[in-house]
């Protein structure tokens, strides 16, 4: 009789440790998903974040891209509208001094 009861304790126990046993196991691993889940999302959002910035700076550097050319642009025009003026000055000036076509 008492090695019975005391075989039965001994199962109760031993089921009780092993199902507490297996609920931290389930507990680690729900509280292990949690935090990937974050770090995953974390990443996620880092990514999104760096992705916005590179495009961020691509649109500046076209945008300074497009400036300098502009400029470019605007100095050559500003030169031969320079140079052109010159050259009717020059005329002007040979004309002026009856020069112009000998």
């Amino acid at each position: 009789q008492r090695a019975t009861e005391a075989l039965k304790a001994h199962l109760v126990g031993e089921t009780r440790r092993r199902a507490a046993a297996a609920a931290a196991k389930a507990s680690y691993a729900q509280s292990e998903a949690v935090r990937f889940s974050v770090r995953s999302r974390a990443a996620w959002e880092g990514a999104l974040v760096d992705a916005e910035e590179q495009e961020g700076i691509a649109r500046r550097a076209n945008a300074a891209a497009s400036r300098a050319a502009r400029g470019k642009a605007l100095a050559a025009r500003a030169a031969a509208e320079r140079a052109a003026r010159v050259e009717r000055e020059i005329k002007v000036n040979a004309v002026r001094a009856g020069d112009y076509g000998q």
